[in-house]
Order: structure tokens, then C-alpha cells, then sequence
């Protein structure tokens, strides 16, 4: 009886976040069942990852006898001016687990779903983000080089202007091929926000912003100071929330300007 009722509630949840025109995983990625399996599991072992320059770690999770993966980071840097190699200069460089949970957090005001669930541990002493471990196919680096063709190309190409307003919302420095994970279904996963997250006002890449989903529209206006800061308040200082706040008008804005000047059916998708 209970799993006939759990199968009925998740079928509703289904047709609720379709209705919505949200993404729906068939890998379930969030979730208060996942917070709390990230919250209170054992960490029984902890190897750091080839990719990643600061160190994170897959982890191996374990509670009430059931197994799971996660990634855990401790990485906490800020600079008010970092100089990379080449000559590139980031103001107001951060790199932090704090960015991690953040941006979970926010992925789960505005309903994007897309952003593994996170959350804050402290292992051996240490504070830091663990994030569940999402199974997928290969990475969007791996897509460019097989030139391997989606099941439903409109979809995943809608999947990707939605990664690329997000981008542009919480200011990410450090989106690349190999943080963008596409599962079996061709679902996007994203990852590695580490680097997101700055008080400025203007858009990192507003030529990304193509088209526009209704839907994220919406969700990205519920954003206010004072949800922002119940729930991501612990990890952004409030220039960084209120820098935020300003880019997502401005994407706003721009939505409105490209259905002015192209037309709804060519700006808007659900």
C-alpha cells in the first residue's frame, strides 16, 4: 500500500513539474529523500578526482545500509583581483564550496532543476559542499567530439538556453564542456559552481540570451532579497545577492526587448 501511494505521489509531481514546463529527470537529482541521505550518511571513503584544479573529491556515502556517491569540496578563495595565466584578470574572484550550495538553492526558488542536490558537511574537521553524484552518459565536451545526436534535439537545445540564463543570473566564470553532464535521456546536469557568484550588476555573456523560457521567466521574477537571503543568505554576502537581483532584470529586460523586436513565437518557449 505505502509504494502504491508513493508511486501515485511521484506520478503527480510528474505531471505537475510537466504542466510547468520544468525539467524532469528520470534520475531523481534533488529532493529533501537526497538531503537528508547527503546530511546524515557515513563518509566511508574519499578519492580526489583527476578533473578540478582544487582538489574535490568523490565520495562514498553510506546510510541504513544503502550506498551513494557524492563530491565533496572545501575550496574557500577570494580575491579582490586574480591574474591567471595569459594574462587574464577576474575582479572579485571567488572560488568556494559555499558558490555549491548557493546555486542549489536558488535552482530550487526558481524551479530549474538542473542543479544536483547540495548541501553543507563537515568531514574530518573541515566544512564543505557535498553534492550527489549524478550517473551520466557522457559530458557535453564528449557530445562535441562524437557528434552524437539527441533524442529530442529541440528539447536539449532548450535545455541549454536554460543553462545559459542561469549562467548569466548567478555570474559563472567557470561554465565549460566538461561541467555540462548529459545523462542517458539526454537530460543536463550542471555542475561546478564553485566560481559563480559576484556583486556585479551587467551580464557576464548577454549574447548567450537567445531565447526564453516562459517558465524560468517566471520562476527567476518569484527571486527576492528576502527569499535569496533565508535561503542562500549563509553562503552570499548581500552584495553578491543584490548584484543578482540586478542581472536577473536585466535579463528581464532583454526578454521583453527580443519579443518586441522578434516576435513571442521566436523569443518565448515554454
Amino acid at each position: 500500500m505505502r509504494t502504491l501511494r508513493t508511486v501515485f505521489y511521484f506520478s503527480i509531481l510528474l505531471l505537475l513539474a510537466a504542466a510547468a514546463g520544468a525539467q524532469v529527470h528520470s534520475q531523481i537529482i534533488q529532493g529533501s529523500e537526497l538531503e537528508n541521505f547527503l546530511l546524515k550518511a557515513e563518509f566511508v571513503d574519499a578519492k580526489t578526482l583527476s578533473v578540478g584544479i582544487t582538489g574535490p573529491k568523490k565520495v562514498t556515502l553510506v546510510l541504513d545500509g544503502e550506498t551513494r556517491y557524492g563530491v565533496w569540496k572545501t575550496v574557500d578563495e577570494y580575491k579582490s583581483l586574480m591574474k591567471f595565466d595569459g594574462g587574464r584578470v577576474d575582479v572579485d574572484f571567488q572560488d568556494s564550496w559555499k558558490s555549491e550550495i548557493a546555486a542549489y538553492e536558488i535552482d530550487k526558488i526558481i524551479g530549474l532543476n538542473m542543479v544536483p542536490a547540495t548541501v553543507e558537511r563537515t568531514y574530518k574537521g573541515e566544512k564543505g559542499s557535498l553534492q550527489f553524484w549524478v550517473d551520466s552518459l557522457m559530458t557535453e565536451a564528449e557530445h562535441k567530439k562524437t557528434k552524437a545526436t539527441p533524442t529530442n534535439p529541440q528539447l536539449f537545445n532548450e535545455l541549454m538556453y536554460k543553462t545559459r540564463l542561469f549562467d548569466n543570473m548567478v555570474y559563472n566564470t567557470d561554465r565549460n564542456l566538461g561541467n555540462l553532464l548529459i545523462t542517458k535521456d539526454w537530460e543536463l546536469v550542471l555542475i561546478d559552481h564553485s566560481r559563480a557568484f559576484r556583486p556585479q550588476s551587467m551580464l557576464k555573456s548577454p549574447k548567450d540570451l537567445e531565447r526564453f523560457s516562459r517558465s524560468l521567466l517566471e520562476g527567476i521574477g518569484n527571486l527576492t532579497l528576502e527569499n535569496l537571503t533565508a535561503k542562500a543568505g549563509k553562503y552570499l554576502p548581500k552584495p553578491q545577492i543584490q548584484g543578482l537581483l540586478k542581472r536577473r532584470d536585466e535579463i528581464l529586460k532583454l526578454a521583453k526587448k527580443s519579443a518586441a523586436e522578434k516576435g513571442e513565437t521566436e523569443t518565448y518557449y515554454k
